[in-house]
């Protein structure tokens, strides 16, 4: 499992991008921290390490980076795809809460930059 960190070549010079880039690395820090300190299974590891490559992905190509949306679904897709891990409720689940704070997470992410991308006066869907 690895931890993926901000870099300086992630940067798009578009601030809000920027922000919103270092808010899921940010998320996704956390979650490596609380991989590290729970036990979990290994559904959970593998969804941690398929965000943290589509996310790298993302941010080393500007362009992508930088427009935001269809990245950001690429991530909505793979949350919706992956929770609840099958592994939830089996012998081999953990209880260890990180799927719901990886979905939560990730969820207020996306529903945040959603609300800010939003054109001013528009009304939410």
């Amino acid at each position: 499992m690895r931890r993926i960190r901000w870099k300086s070549k992630y940067l798009t010079g578009e601030p809000k991008s920027d922000d919103r880039n270092k808010r899921l690395v940010a998320i996704l820090h956390e979650l490596y921290e609380s991989l590290r300190a729970k036990e979990h299974c290994q559904d959970m590891e593998e969804l941690y390490g398929d965000l943290a490559e589509l996310t790298e992905r993302r941010l080393s190509s500007r362009e992508i980076a930088a427009s935001g949306a269809a990245s950001e679904d690429a991530v909505g897709r793979l949350i919706r795809s992956s929770l609840p891990l099958e592994a939830l409720d089996t012998p081999a689940c953990r209880h260890c809460d990180l799927c719901d704070l990886t979905e939560t997470r990730v969820t207020n992410w996306l529903a945040h930059d959603q609300a800010v991308s939003r054109p001013t006066g528009a009304a939410a869907a």
